[in-house]
């Protein structure tokens, strides 16, 4: 979400008295992050050491997340994407998985960072209609701008032997 406070009438519904802020408009974009995930061994309870890096759609979190289907958008195609989640406790492999009416998938994994960090980029590309995640060598340093050619050749350093497509209907 933006700092933009929504206005009377231009984020769609929001629950009453809930806290709503604009989304990141557009269909091309780039998030890059650094992060660790450490193990927890201690950690009790639903999800325990379970962490992920996840986004929703920005109706999702105005109107209601795990609720009824008739009060979210859900089924109509918004949803949730997870580029790096533990999917049980202590695992030390991250998945990347679209939830939406038409999911997607695959088994392949890249190594959680339980010591030290990793350099990660997601790149939405609305004239390939792809969304590409990328981890980045340890030494890449975030620019405050990026060129199209930079972002380009990010996407094109994956080695082939490397990339896992899925196809959405």
């Amino acid at each position: 979400m933006l700092a933009e406070a929504c206005g009377a009438n231009d984020c769609g519904y929001v629950q009453p008295g809930a806290v709503a802020y604009h989304g990141i408009a557009g269909a091309d974009k780039i998030f890059l992050f650094e992060f660790s995930m450490p193990t927890d061994s201690g950690a009790t309870g639903n999800l325990a050491d379970e962490p992920a890096i996840w986004m929703l759609n920005a109706q999702i979190p105005r109107t209601t997340q795990y609720g009824p289907a008739d009060c979210s958008c859900w089924e109509s195609g918004c949803g949730e994407f997870d580029f790096a989640e533990a999917l049980f406790p202590g695992s030390t492999y991250l998945k990347t998985t679209l939830h939406t009416n038409q999911p997607g998938g695959d088994s392949d994994y890249f190594v959680r960072p339980t010591s030290g960090t990793m350099k990660l980029a997601v790149v939405f590309s609305s004239a390939s209609s792809t969304i590409h995640v990328q981890v980045l060598p340890a030494n890449t340093e975030f620019p405050a701008t990026l060129t199209a050619s930079q972002i380009n050749g990010i996407c094109q350093t994956t080695p082939d032997d490397q990339v896992s497509k899925f196809t959405i209907a």
